[in-house]
């Protein structure tokens, strides 16, 4: 029988099995401590390295799954929805038989939940094609001050029915970034609707651009409740929101989650500065245009 030592290989606290060194044709081979020491260290990485393969193989799993609930989502959830939708409306226009004032409530609450879980679903849709980079940016040179307007005319209906005043201007007009213009319109719109929910009639939300250098800094203003500290990042985070009890409006939680997908996506930033009772501005960088910033060429 020849020498040989052994030590177990744990993974996760279990004995996975033993790793062994030795020589079969010798007897009598002494192994000092510094010897089994390298032994016990190589163990040691050995198990350490299964137990991440098993993550790995874990972390793939969980991907699998959530790309087939996602596909649940898109195809099993939001196709009969938009139908059951389409049809309460259409029952709400009365076209298929008057309805009692309290059958027209129903339908309206019936309506707008079903509008909410298909937004929920667009929006959790969106936001995984972004982090799984599936959504291909288009970007080029965009106006500032043209993204703006857009935005301001998109959410002027909104803004009109709760009576609240949208503002944009920009202190160059002629202002570039390097951006997906749809992509960035998606924000500035998302950063708007968010202002509208939680901001009181007669007040103002404004659209700013400038430029300055780290690149083009946009605005959005708002004059709402304002958002506590500890909550200025837990906002971008999915499906996190600040507890304001005077909004009635319900958001799905995914909208700035979505802004700071795309924004990160454009190589910049998105942050809140807020202050309790006096409004929040949610500020972004973004790039200026290729010809001014070379090293832009090189990012996807």
């Amino acid at each position: 029988m020849g020498s040989y030592v052994g030590t177990p290989i744990f993974v996760n606290g279990a004995i996975y099995g033993v790793l062994c060194f030795g020589d079969p044709t010798q007897r009598s081979i002494s192994f000092n401590a510094h010897e089994i020491d390298i032994v016990e260290l190589m163990a040691q990485g050995l198990g350490q390295f299964i137990a991440r393969q098993g993550l790995e193989q874990e972390r793939q799993a969980l991907a699998a799954r959530k790309d087939e609930l996602l596909a649940i989502a898109s195809h099993e959830l939001r196709t009969p929805l938009t139908s059951i939708n389409a049809a309460i409306k259409l029952i709400g226009t009365g076209k298929v038989g008057e309805l009692a004032p309290k059958g027209q409530q129903l339908i309206e609450i019936i309506a707008n939940n079903t509008d909410r879980l298909i937004r929920l679903i667009n929006n959790l849709l969106n936001l995984e094609r972004l982090e799984s980079r599936k959504l291909t940016l288009n970007k080029k040179a965009c106006s500032a001050q043209t993204l703006i307007n857009q935005a301001l005319t998109l959410m002027q209906p909104m803004a009109q029915e709760q009576n609240i005043t949208l503002q944009g201007n920009t202190i160059d007009p002629d202002l570039t970034l390097w951006a997906d213009p749809d992509q960035i319109l998606q924000v500035l719109t998302n950063l708007i609707n968010n202002g509208l929910k939680f901001s009181p009639p007669h007040t103002k939300i404004q659209i700013t651009a400038e430029g300055d250098q780290r690149g083009i800094l946009l605005a959005v203003i708002d004059q709402g409740p304002g958002i506590p500290p500890e909550d200025c990042d837990r906002i971008f985070e999915r499906f996190q929101q600040v507890k304001d009890h005077q909004s009635s409006h319900q958001g799905t939680g995914l909208g700035l989650a979505i802004c700071r997908e795309i924004v990160k996506q454009h190589h910049g930033s998105i942050w809140v500065e807020s202050t309790i009772g006096q409004g929040s501005r949610f500020l972004i960088i973004l790039p200026r245009p290729i010809a001014a910033n070379p090293i832009l060429a090189e990012m996807p």
